[in-house]
């Protein structure tokens, strides 16, 4: 149950390869060790120096920077456990319709606008996942398969190098090089999630100061939830929802001397970000919640705002037309929009049959194990002590001082509010009691994984634990990133690896050399063959041993089959064996150019054939349409057989 209830259990596995365990530990303790002096540079410079009047773009944003490109190479250690080559499970994870489907539902876009138009009508046809998902990913798969046909060099690099991971998967070979090559958009996410460090740290430091915004971006990228989920959405979805909140943040909270309109800016880019947000999943609409209370307990500690709303309705205006007008834009263009979209989506997120009371604990649970264990405690410590704060500033204001000046005690309370730090748990506390989600949130939520870090590095601030705190948290959270990635399997994709054989690029000797091509992918070199013949000639029957000698010339980007038949004087099949390369094992998707392939066949000869001279004949056909690939050589045939020879059989 540590793992999740019956109704959602993360899965658990013992490390496959447990000798790669080494990478990511050796680049975990390395991270630490760098972050650690990262640190340790970086909050030692708070304040500029006289000499340097200031503090340069390269001492503020650097550090921030290194952790970008760190991210990254973290998640890659981790994938480095079960695969050499990173890229694989990315792949995987991309194209599996169980573990998203997403990419199934972009490839099969043709029109659209036609898509948009009928997209609440088309949902309950998609897997399970895109039922419940607005059209902004599919359509991102879409735009980028229409980018890539337009660049053929770039989607055939693309394609042929993707589609080795996956080459036996015969429904996916048989898509376009640049549909395949649009999965791409989505296996740069890894690179893409490092970014979400940069509004974190602007966020951290604008509420909470340099050594909190310090300890929040340094302490991110080894959260379980940030880097165990790498190579999917869920993972760029904490950069829009940290853009939103730095936006809606600067808004508030920008000096007096601003204007207006700087702040409605501000406010409408907010909201206009979180719209992007919900184009790709409703879920991030939930950031709605910790938003708006954190704007309101804004509020209410700002007299200036109260004695003057003409602002704060400003800035409500321009972020609920940020907010809003995407899906506007939607709802004019295509004459369907948020509404039916959302009752589609919602019929199928809600029609979940599980226990409210069973999720009421473990949504709670999920979120903060996958956070990590320390920072789910900084984070209560950091809770504790705002709403110590709230009631002390509370009592302060009722107190006997505070009525004689009441408004000097809310310009200057002795007791601050931790204005992101409670916006941020009461709205989380509200999205758990509402029922909305009821499975593992860990993933779902992990859009609000970033605020948590941060409201959890100021709590490990106001320990006054310092830089010995801060190290022992970093190493307690790596470690136990590096656990969950050994023993938790938190991706499935139900896909297989392709299958393993040797390549062989010089030819063997062949007792029957041939020049024949197919198309332009593939030359036929040779044959070997060996008969195996009933004891008495008055008897027909027996096989034809048949070794065929391929050579791949350039990739391919269909799975063809390979006929072999024994054709009778009578023009009958006396015998014939049909099927991929190397018996169903390495389609012709699986070839590698100047690879030499020797493709055995067992051909039956059937006992009813009369004795004479049979001809032997193979070609490449497509087993959904039977077209035969074109065949070149001095022995091919109009209608694409090449033979290879002629054989007496029987006793004429």
């Amino acid at each position: 149950y540590l793992r999740g209830p019956d109704e959602w259990r993360w899965a658990y596995a013992l490390p496959g390869k447990p000798a790669r365990l080494w990478v990511s530990a050796l680049t975990l303790s390395l991270y630490l060790v760098l972050v650690c002096i990262w640190v340790r540079q970086v909050t030692r410079r708070e304040q500029p120096s006289p000499r340097e009047g200031g503090v340069s773009w390269r001492h503020r944003w650097g550090f921030p920077i290194c952790l970008v490109l760190a991210a990254p190479l973290i998640q890659a250690s981790l994938l480095a456990l079960d695969y050499s080559d990173v890229l694989m499970p990315v792949f995987y994870r991309t194209v599996s319709a169980s573990a998203s489907g997403v990419f199934s539902v972009g490839s099969a876009i043709e029109d659209a606008g036609d898509f948009l138009h009928h997209y609440p009508t088309l949902m309950p046809t998609f897997p399970v996942h895109p039922q419940r998902y607005p059209p902004g990913l599919p359509l991102l798969f879409y735009l980028a398969r229409r980018l890539l046909e337009k660049t053929p060099p770039l989607a055939d690099a693309l394609g042929f190098h993707l589609r080795l991971y996956q080459c036996h998967d015969l429904t996916l070979m048989r898509l376009p090089n640049a549909t395949i090559g649009a999965a791409a958009i989505q296996m740069v996410l890894p690179l893409v999630s490092g970014l979400t460090l940069l509004p974190l740290y602007g966020l951290a430091q604008r509420a909470y100061g340099k050594r909190t915004a310090v300890w929040a971006a340094a302490l991110y990228p080894v959260v379980p939830s940030f880097a165990l989920w790498s190579g999917r959405w869920e993972q760029f979805y904490p950069l829009l929802a940290c853009t939103a909140w730095y936006f809606f943040h600067v808004s508030l909270t920008r000096p007096r001397r601003s204007t207006l309109s700087q702040s409605a800016i501000y406010s409408l880019a907010a909201g206009f970000t979180l719209s992007i947000a919900s184009l790709l999943n409703f879920g991030n609409l939930a950031l709605l919640l910790p938003m708006g209370l954190f704007a309101l307990f804004w509020l209410v500690t700002q007299p200036s705002a109260i004695r003057n709303p003409q602002s704060a309705i400003c800035n409500l205006l321009a972020f609920l037309i940020g907010l809003a007008s995407p899906w506007i834009v939607y709802q004019l263009a295509f004459g369907t929009g948020f509404l039916a979209i959302w009752r589609v989506s919602m019929s199928y997120h809600l029609g979940l049959n599980r226990s409210y009371w069973t999720w009421l604990g473990y949504h709670l649970y999920d979120f903060f194990i996958f956070l990590g264990l320390p920072l789910a405690l900084l984070f209560l410590a950091a809770l504790v002590k705002a709403i110590r704060d709230l009631t002390r500033n509370f009592a302060t204001r009722h107190s006997q001082s505070a009525i004689c000046n009441p408004q000097s005690a809310i310009r200057n309370p002795q007791f601050p509010i931790d204005m992101l730090t409670l916006g941020f748990a009461l709205g989380l506390l509200i999205l758990d009691l509402s029922g909305t989600s009821r499975g593992e949130v860990a993933r779902v939520w992990l859009f609000l994984t970033p605020f948590a870090v941060i409201v959890a590095a100021h709590g490990l601030a106001r320990l006054h634990l310092g830089q010995r705190g801060f190290v022992l948290v970093a190493l307690l959270l790596a470690l136990q990133l590096f656990t969950f990635n050994a023993f938790l399997r938190v991706v499935t994709t139900g896909l297989t690896d392709p299958p393993t054989r040797e390549h062989l690029f010089e030819p063997p000797p062949i007792a029957h050399p041939l020049s024949a091509h197919f198309g332009d992918s593939i030359a036929l070199l040779g044959y070997d063959l060996e008969k195996e013949l009933p004891p008495t000639s008055e008897r027909m029957g027996g096989v034809l041993h048949l070794t065929l000698y391929w050579k791949s010339l350039k990739p391919m980007t269909q799975p063809y089959t390979v006929f072999t038949h024994l054709v009778g004087p009578d023009g009958q099949l006396a015998g014939q064996q049909d099927n991929m390369p190397l018996r169903d094992t390495a389609p012709t998707t699986c070839w590698l150019p100047g690879e030499v392939i020797a493709d055995p066949y067992d051909i039956p000869i059937s006992p009813r054939a009369t004795p004479g001279n049979y001809i032997l004949e193979t070609g490449f056909y497509l087993w959904e349409t039977g077209e035969r690939l074109p065949a070149i050589g001095p022995t091919a045939t109009l209608d694409h057989r090449v033979i290879l020879t002629r054989t007496l059989i029987g006793k004429k």
